[in-house]
This record gives C-alpha cells, structure tokens and sequence, in this order.
C-alpha cells in the first residue's frame, strides 16, 4: 500500500496478519490515523502481526495510540522515518519495538513524539532503535530491554527524554552513543538486569533538578558498565555507581 495524500482514519491497522505474509506500507504524504478507544496491544498499528512487514515513512503524519512491531512470537516488523515524516503518539501510549517478536526502528530524519518508547516489550522479544541523521526522538520514557533484549544505537539527531530512560529493566538493555545528543532527567542503567552504555561520541546530558540522577546498578541484583571513550558526558546533578538516592544497589 502507498499513501501519498488524503486523509485516513481507523480503529485498528495490521501488516502481516498471517504466518509467511509480507506486509507494505508506504506513507510520503497525508495523513494516517489510527486510534482506538482503549489503549491496548490488541489495538491500534501492529507491523509484523505474525509474519514480517515493513513500514516506510518519508512525509506526512502518522497519528496513533499505538504502535508495535513484531506483534507475535516468530514475527517481524521494521518501521523507517526519514524526510519530513512526523509520528505522534499521545499522552499513555506505547511505542513497542519488539512487542513478542522482533522489531526494528530506524530514523535519520523526521520527528518523533511518543509517550513511552519500551524496546524487548515481552520475554523472547527483541527491539532495536536507530537515530541518525537529523532525526529528532522526543519520548516521556524510556525503556531499553524492558523484559525481552534491546539496544539503542545513536549517531546523530538528539534523543530528548522529558523523565527518564531506563536501560536493562528486567534483562540486558545497551546504548551505543557515538554522535548526536541524549537528554534526560534521569538515566537509569542496570534497574533490575544488565545495562552496557558505550559513548564513542556525541553528547549525553543529565538534565540539572532536583531528584534528577545518573544511576549505574540501581537495584540489587543489577549489574551496569558505563564505558566512556569520546563525547561528553554532562552530570548537572547526582551521580550513583552502585545504587541511587533511595539506597545501594548492584555492581
């Protein structure tokens, strides 16, 4: 499918419906919108629902509670922003790279505004996310390896986080920083499993304000490894190796 104009509007979109189907969608203008009334999995866009699809933006606006890619166990799906493409997302959505199979997120260009980015949403789900570019991420929050794998790879645009980012949730998330700008209030490394930050480049910022915090290791039981080699990291408040504010935590 190609959209180039016009407007279009629904409750629920899915690519790849069946085991072995290739899904397409191509958006370079107008506008796709779909958004049910409860916010759920079960709902909204799902690229790669049991098979594989892949989803190309380069204009126009995507307007959706939810998006998921690789929906199912086995499935795929890939989304590509570039352009002048803008996808928002409101206020408790998900943007779920990696929902029960295997997801990817690449962006050189465009602008993308959600509310909370998870990447390995479930367990044997993996989601990647990459920012290149002149791409611009605004999220609320963030979460790299939520309970499947995740790694975000960043080598320009500017990843603007409003709260935080929380990198190996409950298993192995990883960041690889080489150019561009990352942004948070509070970045969260190794919350509950393994999280390895490597900066190459580029600039990582933690935000100045009260509660606002780099932690390494937050909980017991967690492991993290920050490994800086270029860039600059900017700590405009607390920084915690072995736990955070409320207390120790791992290694």
């Amino acid at each position: 499918i190609e959209k180039t104009q016009a407007f279009e509007q629904g409750i629920a979109f899915i690519l790849g419906l069946n085991p072995g189907a290739l899904g397409l969608y191509r958006l370079s203008g107008g506008t796709l919108s779909v958004n049910p009334v409860n916010f759920s999995f079960n709902n909204g866009e799902c690229v790669g629902y049991f098979g594989s699809s892949d989803f190309t933006q380069t204009g126009g606006s995507n307007l959706t509670n939810m998006l998921s890619l690789g929906c199912k166990l086995g499935a795929s799906g890939t989304y590509i922003l570039t352009g002048t493409g803008s996808l928002s997302m409101p206020l408790g959505s998900v943007l779920a790279v990696g929902l029960a199979g295997s997801g990817t997120f690449n962006q050189t260009g465009g602008i993308s505004t959600i509310y909370q980015l998870s990447l390995g949403e479930n367990d044997a789900s993996f989601g990647a996310y990459s920012l290149s570019g002149n791409g611009a991420l605004n999220a609320s929050y963030e979460f790299i390896g939520e309970s499947g794998g995740g790694t975000f790879s960043q080598t320009g645009g500017a990843n603007t986080i409003q709260y935080w980012m929380v990198t190996g949730y409950n298993v192995q998330g990883t960041y690889i920083l080489s150019g561009g700008s990352l942004s948070a209030k509070q970045e969260m490394l190794g919350y509950r499993g393994m999280a390895n930050f490597t900066q190459y480049g580029g600039t990582n910022i933690i935000q100045s304000g009260s509660g606002n915090e780099l932690d390494l290791a937050y909980n017991a039981g967690a492991s993290a490894i920050y490994t800086l080699y270029g860039g600059a990291l900017i700590v405009n408040a607390n920084l915690y190796v072995g736990g955070s504010s409320g207390g120790p935590g791992g290694c």
